[in-house]
């Protein structure tokens, strides 16, 4: 077991040509918390028959990890015979990574390597359900600033009970304060999860790239606006980037009168956290507040002299959580255009799970406005995935 939990500890593990066998628990279980940046280095290690996970990498706190899992002969030509590199017939996954900050205002990071590895026959104890009993699981937790990058390439996977690679995103912090942009200085946007994966000429039977991960759903008004969204609690993808996005054209109404600092538009459900733009203004203004019976829409600064009865304008809804872009990124857009083979691909890159709503099933969003994008689980293409 290596345990790293001290402030700024940087420190190098290698570990070459072992044979870890046997053990009741994991075959080699790595845990790092606190402001440990630890780099471990494995090359042809024979960890197998394990009674739980052969390789196990935890990730907490504000820490940075670094595994190389490496291999100097290809496992492919033998279907594994000739590896030198193994993880092999353990009892739950043959490798499982978390990066879990627990805390918001954090950036845990994860920069990890498999090359040449031969991961077969784990999940050999039915007594787990099957989530523990894949071949190699990667799992990403939300946080403020932290990220997985992850090179898997030329690896052998067959014999896994589950499947032999599987990614998941997952809710690893507490719920972010609820609070207008405008107005608060240590607004704290929706914690993400991130994944950089370059997967590579690897062969196996069985992979899982998207499920349905991790999202938020404590009621913001904010995040979630009643001009966009039928519920303040809806699911706010946490595995896509938040937009700005224009919410509706509207008129200045004649009634109440229009005012330097208010007017009422024809429609409601605008509430604060949107930007007023149009109006020939040379500038925007942020929206303060709104009145639902009337419909008067308040905001600052105020103009020079009180707008026209007619006068057209927008309102822009901005850091809407969740409908952006996907930060799961890989540079290939499906399985087989990495130069991968697998029996069975369950879920490709480009097959996105779909983020399901609200009672029975129902999104309680309106993709219509997002012109008809499905705020789902799914990747980003990008030549270059990895975070900086």
């Amino acid at each position: 077991q290596i345990t790293s939990s001290g402030p700024n500890v940087n420190r190098l593990f290698d570990l070459e040509r072992n044979l870890i066998q046997r053990n009741t628990r994991h075959g080699l279980n790595m845990n790092n918390s606190g402001n440990a940046n630890p780099t471990i280095d494995l090359l042809d290690n024979e960890i197998v028959q394990n009674d739980r996970r052969g390789v196990s990498l935890v990730n907490t706190g504000n820490s940075d990890t670094t595994l190389n899992i490496i291999g100097t002969v290809d496992p492919v030509p033998s279907l594994g015979n000739n590896a030198t590199s193994r993880v092999e017939q353990n009892g739950e996954r043959g490798i499982y990574i978390e990066n879990n900050a627990g805390s918001l205002n954090t950036n845990d990071t994860i920069n990890l390597t498999v090359f040449q590895t031969a991961v077969i026959g784990n999940g050999t104890n039915l007594g787990v359900g099957l989530d523990d009993q894949h071949g190699f699981f990667i799992r990403v937790g939300t946080s403020s600033g932290g990220f997985v990058n992850a090179d898997v390439d030329q690896n052998f996977f067959s014999g896994n009970t589950g499947f032999d690679f599987v990614t998941e995103s997952f809710i690893a912090t507490p719920n972010p304060n609820v609070a207008s942009q405008y107005t608060t200085p240590n607004f704290t946007a929706d914690p993400l999860a991130r994944l950089g994966l370059i997967f590579t000429n690897n062969t196996g039977d069985e992979i899982q790239l998207n499920r349905q991960g991790a999202f938020y759903t404590n009621a913001d008004q904010f995040k979630s606006p009643a001009a966009i969204f039928n519920s303040t609690a809806r699911r706010r993808n946490a595995q896509r980037l938040s937009t700005n996005n224009l919410v509706r054209n509207d008129l200045v109404q004649a009634a109440p009168a229009p005012a330097a600092g208010a007017f009422a538009g024809a429609l409601g459900g605008i509430g604060p956290n949107n930007t007023l733009v149009g109006l020939g203004l040379n500038g925007n203004r942020d929206i303060t507040g709104f009145n639902t019976g009337n419909n008067v829409i308040t905001f600052t600064p105020a103009f020079g002299a009180a707008p026209v009865a007619g006068t057209a304008f927008n309102i822009q809804a901005n850091n809407i959580s969740g409908t952006g872009a996907s930060t799961f990124q890989t540079n290939f857009g499906s399985v087989a255009a990495g130069g991968n083979t697998f029996a069975l691909i369950v879920s490709d890159f480009g097959m996105p799970v779909n983020l399901i709503d609200g009672p029975g099933g129902n999104r309680d969003d309106d993709p219509t406005f997002f012109g008809g994008l499905d705020l789902n689980f799914g990747w980003t293409l990008d030549a270059t995935p990895f975070y900086p």
